[in-house]
């Protein structure tokens, strides 16, 4: 399953380095028209700017569409695979209606799954990949500094797992939505 969602996982990737080039483009070319040189000195990082902004958009593009494909395939296979062992496992002989409550658990758990892999493998193995790889370069030139960042996102990480996030009661929502309903009945 790892090789299949791996294309997913680089594209993501490269569209997050072409993310890093913009915003590192865009700072050299603020900080150098700073200076007020001739305009012909920046032509190299006008044009540098432009084509990551444009490199952006299309791995952007790219991404989605190549992740996308990747794990709707996937979750496919993975639905059909659930379906087919507990088909061979479980005996279904026990009447219309629990074969139906099976199939309508395996099939929430398959979109669960739909909305796990893009939602919360993908941007983590694509934040994981980029830190390391921003560690790496930025290690060469302010040294052991550089793992300031392998902290910070690990500690965010250990954070965010260990403190969950309290889910919005949307009873009072909907008690205004309803009160607005009958207000208007």
């Amino acid at each position: 399953m790892i090789k299949k969602f791996l294309p997913a996982i680089l594209a993501n990737l490269s569209a997050a380095l072409s993310e890093i080039l913009l915003m590192a483009s865009s700072a050299w070319l603020i900080a150098s028209a700073a200076l007020h040189p001739p305009l012909s000195s920046l032509s190299i990082g006008i044009t540098l700017v432009r084509a990551a902004g444009i490199s952006r958009a299309a791995l952007r593009y790219a991404d989605r569409f190549l992740s996308h494909k990747k794990i709707f395939t996937i979750l496919d296979e993975l639905r059909a695979k659930i379906f087919l062992d507990a088909a061979s496992k479980l005996p279904l002989k026990t009447g219309i209606s629990s074969e139906g409550d099976l199939l309508h658990k395996l099939t929430v758990i398959a979109d669960s799954a739909k909305d796990f892999l893009p939602r919360v493998v993908l941007p983590i193995s694509t934040a994981t990949l980029t830190t390391i790889l921003l560690t790496f370069f930025l290690s060469q030139t302010i040294g052991l500094y550089a793992l300031i960042l392998p902290i910070n996102f690990l500690t965010i990480l250990i954070l965010s797992i260990r403190f969950k996030s309290v889910e919005a009661e949307d009873s009072t929502y909907r008690e205004k939505i309803l009160d607005f309903y009958d207000g208007r009945d």
